[in-house]
């Protein structure tokens, strides 16, 4: 995360999905983006990415709500509304996931889009392309060269590879908020499988179906998974727990050959452990970014999340006014940071 991502709007200084300002934005419940939660200052979000954070309401505190979290225990964090001049759209990153529109003397109509896609996928709506006049973006993958199928293709390669490895235990790969829901919902509408979850996994999940989105899956810590673990059985992990080590252990103990499918954006791009990788992401790519600098009409649009440089570049030979937030000149740090 960039410092350079506390901006000053209309005269108060605010953290974009970082600590540090007067007060801070968290824009979804991923952790590189929930940083102001071990900060003391007042922080706003919508319900659900409160709820995803497992932040505990407790007491009144004038217009605002005294927050506990696992992040700062001494000192919880204060929320409150959101500010009158601003409001939050649907980002299509992960549940939960907003875009923040404010109104400001600074920018006129500044939009930070948080991470987003501008892609339907199983439990999320694609994101809102807003109209505004400055626009602050992220660009994970902001390199022309990374365009995603479209997702009903990765969805039938999905299928196909599952059908072939019927008779293997398969390990299904993906962050525990968000990633690992889209796999349940997949291996629930498309190949009839309930998976076993670990526990983060099936909190998060619980969260989801809270929200009303259809999950079915088997907390591993039960007795129902134990029993469906002696025969060959579908799961889906967190990718970091994914080694190979722990494949083979699994084999092991089951006596069972072991598959490993990871979801990812990063398919193609970075070599993984496991015997597949499939381009599922909760990104925007290169095409959707262009697209939204375009639509928007912004004036001028900064890039953050990513290898701004490059992406800034690419966007400019497209005819767009772009800016890497952390290279910005002395005369627009004045305006934009305290």
């Amino acid at each position: 995360m960039d410092k350079n991502l506390l901006l000053t709007l209309n005269s108060k200084k605010i953290g974009l999905d970082v600590k540090g300002g007067e007060l801070n934005f968290i824009s979804h419940a991923h952790t590189d983006h929930s940083y102001a939660l071990k900060d003391k200052v007042p922080i706003f979000c919508n319900d659900i990415t409160a709820s995803l954070l497992n932040l505990d309401f407790s007491n009144n505190y004038g217009d605002s709500t005294i927050i506990k979290s696992s992040y700062s225990k001494k000192s919880p964090p204060i929320r409150i509304p959101i500010p009158q001049e601003m409001s939050l759209k649907n980002a299509g990153h992960i549940l939960g996931s907003a875009q923040l529109v404010a109104q400001t003397k600074e920018f006129q109509t500044l939009v930070y889009t948080g991470d987003f896609k501008l892609r339907d996928g199983l439990t999320t709506k694609k994101g809102d392309l807003i109209q505004c006049d400055t626009l602050i973006m992220e660009c994970t993958y902001g390199n022309p060269s990374v365009n995603f199928p479209n997702p009903n293709e990765v969805y039938a390669q999905m299928e196909n590879w599952h059908r072939q490895n019927k008779s293997s235990i398969q390990l299904w790969g993906g962050y525990a908020t968000g990633k690992a829901q889209e796999l349940i919902k997949f291996l629930n509408d498309f190949t009839s499988q309930t998976p076993i979850v670990p526990p983060d996994v099936a909190r998060i999940s619980n969260k989801y179906i809270q929200n009303g989105i259809k999950l079915d899956f088997i907390p591993s810590d039960t007795e129902e998974a134990k029993e469906i673990m002696r025969e060959e059985f579908t799961a889906v992990f967190p990718p970091n727990r994914l080694s190979k080590s722990f494949s083979w252990e699994i084999a092991k103990a089951h006596k069972k050959k072991t598959k490993v499918a990871i979801a990812t954006g990063w398919t193609g791009i970075r070599n993984t452990t496991a015997d597949i990788s499939f381009p599922l992401s909760d990104h925007a790519d290169f095409g959707e970014l262009l697209l939204y600098a375009k639509e928007s009409g912004a004036k001028k649009v900064y890039l953050a999340h990513g290898n701004n440089s490059a992406c800034a570049n690419a966007l400019k030979n497209e005819g767009i006014n772009a800016k890497e937030i952390d290279k910005i000149g002395q005369k627009e740090i004045r305006q934009l940071i305290l």
